[in-house]
């Protein structure tokens, strides 16, 4: 974390609260990256990784670039969503810790296993979107 305070004083934090490029939506995902690292938030942490969520949900519901990703993403199953990211990303079922080993990636991808509480928030956290849209959404 004390990497986080330098970058922070060093590079102007206002992106926190209001992002306004791509360059600062960048920034703001590195940050949540570092504040979800596995260690334990401080209550004053906890609540800048809050404030940063809904931030970067408002920048990425707004911005230009990343509407026709959003229209996209709106109509897919959650493991139509799971290829597009992977394809996205250039990922295996390997490459997928969130899920858990390729066997268990396999079983999803073909509609043999559904996905988790915890898979869907990892999952979520890993590649910056709403856990809604792993969702299934109703007939």
């Amino acid at each position: 974390m004390a990497t986080l305070r330098l970058d922070m004083d060093r590079h102007g934090a206002h992106f926190i609260h209001h992002i306004e490029n791509p360059a600062e939506y960048q920034k703001a995902l590195a940050l949540m990256d570092e504040l979800t690292d596995g260690q334990a938030l401080t209550p004053v942490e906890s609540n800048l990784l809050d404030i940063l969520c809904d931030t970067v949900e408002l920048y990425e519901n707004r911005a230009p670039q990343l509407s026709a990703f959003n229209a996209r993403v709106e109509g897919l199953s959650e493991v139509d969503l799971i290829k597009a990211l992977m394809l996205q990303n250039k990922l295996t079922g390997a490459d997928l810790p969130e899920i858990g080993d390729k066997s268990v990636v396999s079983r999803i991808l073909n509609g043999e296993r559904k996905l988790t509480v915890e898979m869907v928030a990892r999952l979520a956290a890993r590649f910056h979107i709403d856990p809604g849209a792993f969702i299934p959404r109703a007939a």
